[in-house]
């Protein structure tokens, strides 16, 4: 028997270790290879854009969405809280209260933009929660369409603009250092936005650029009144002073006799003027611009439909009646007991109203004199109010503005009291009334260099 040969034994060997060795079974069968076939994949052609129902829905339904998105955002960056009592105490800031919108349409008390009435509020402390210290807000006037349309955009012409706190200073500060007397009161500032001092009384909105500008001072007055005595305690209150800065103070020399009659049940109700002495001199280019500032403002708000004026306007006639619109033409006729506060060298009055347009610090001869002229001339106009038995007064030579609610409240020339301490003297009956009747020595130059040393941080204060 033939053995097999190593070519045999090999052949074998490999085809029993071959993994697809079943699929030979025989050798006359073909080997078959399976090859996938040639798939072509297709993109997918998108449809051009049609127009459809569902495609309309689903856009206006995004819009409406992102429309309501800016709307909430715009909403949360203005937002203002309206108290209907007093809120949490606050150690030295006044929160901002927007009057509700019903209470503000029946009353018509609308800032110029046609937004509701406000205040900023700080509540007072132990006994002194009886005590109310009401103060007009300044900010002078709007006395053309045009001046009240663009202050309309502004926090001096619409609560939705106004921030929601306000830093109280000076007359109204919580720090008994600086404000010993009175730092424990209820502090209220009236927001000034309506651009006629609190006395407008246009019964309807006057169309300007396609938007309504109301004149409604008088009521935004009333209102907060309205509003202090029925969801604020007011009503309970042992006493009160009305003060007022600048057009404020104008605003609180014209109220005050109101505001008297409206609290009657409350004994003591007192006024602190600053800064509204505006006489009316002739300016350095021969005009009389305060004037004509007044009586323009005077006829656009409706200022003498205020109820505030009639003592005084009643029995003159409408060509005449702004008249009381002036400080010392009104002065005649008031009767609650004041204490004036005014610089003889007011800054704001000597530039606006006077044309005196130089630094304080470099003023020429010729400009230095007629700034001495007008001097004498306020003196003399107001000499009424330097006489009064009733009255206090503390007039400085320091060339500021407002006195009250600054840092100047407690700062006095050599020799003097400070106004906070004249205040206080005058209101609380202290001392002699020496201290309630501060008249300047100082001449304009020399007032420039005593004054400077308490303005080392606000040079401004002496420019126009």
């Amino acid at each position: 028997m033939q053995s097999p040969s190593n070519s045999d034994h090999h052949h074998k060997s490999i085809t029993s270790q071959h993994p697809l060795h079943h699929l030979h079974q025989t050798p006359s069968q073909p080997c078959m290879m399976f090859v996938p076939a040639k798939v072509s994949i297709q993109r997918p052609h998108l449809l051009m854009p049609t127009f459809t129902l569902r495609r309309c829905y689903i856009q206006l339904v995004c819009a409406v969405f992102l429309v309501l998105v800016v709307l909430i955002i715009r909403m949360l960056s203005n937002v203002r809280t309206t108290f209907v009592s007093f809120h949490a105490d606050s150690d030295t800031d006044g929160e901002l209260v927007v009057l509700p919108e019903e209470f503000v349409q029946k009353r018509g008390a609308l800032c110029l933009d046609g937004s509701p009435a406000g205040y900023y509020i700080r509540q007072g402390r132990g006994v002194s929660r009886k005590y109310w210290i009401l103060h007009l807000q300044g900010g002078a006037w709007c006395s053309t369409q045009e001046e009240c349309y663009k202050r309309s955009f502004t926090e001096l012409g619409s609560s939705l603009r106004a921030p929601v706190s306000a830093s109280f200073e000076g007359f109204m500060s919580s720090d008994d250092a600086i404000n010993p007397d009175f730092h424990d009161w209820n502090m209220v500032r009236f927001l000034y936005c309506d651009g006629g001092s609190f006395l407008g009384n246009r019964s309807q909105p006057i169309k300007y650029k396609s938007r309504e500008i109301y004149f409604r001072g008088a009521a935004v007055f009333d209102a907060i009144i309205d509003f202090l005595l029925t969801q604020a305690d007011l009503g309970s209150a042992k006493k009160v002073i009305l003060s007022g800065s600048s057009a404020g103070g104008l605003a609180a020399l014209i109220h005050a006799d109101h505001l008297r009659k409206r609290l009657q049940k409350i004994k003591s109700v007192h006024a602190v003027l600053d800064a509204m002495l505006f006489v009316n001199l002739t300016s350095r280019s021969g005009q009389k611009k305060m004037m004509n500032i007044l009586e323009n403002t005077f006829h656009l708000h409706h200022i003498k439909d205020s109820v505030s004026l009639s003592d005084c306007s009643q029995k003159m006639s409408d060509d005449t009646k702004w008249r009381c619109f002036s400080p010392m033409y009104f002065y005649k006729h008031m009767f609650t007991s004041a204490f004036f506060l005014n610089s003889v060298h007011d800054r704001w009055y000597l530039n606006q109203a006077l044309d005196v347009t130089c630094d304080f610090n470099k003023c020429s001869s010729s400009e230095i004199k007629y700034i001495s002229d007008i001097r004498t001339g306020l003196l003399e106009t107001v000499h009424a109010i330097l006489t009064s038995q009733k009255d206090g007064r503390y007039l400085t030579a320091c060339p500021v503005h407002s006195v009250l609610v600054n840092n100047f409240f407690t700062q006095p020339l050599d020799g003097h009291v400070s106004p906070q301490e004249a205040i206080g003297d005058w209101y609380f009956g202290r001392n002699s009334m020496s201290s309630a009747n501060v008249i300047p020595r100082e001449a304009f130059p020399e007032a420039v260099s005593l004054c400077y040393k308490y303005f080392n941080d606000d040079e401004k204060t002496f420019k126009r």
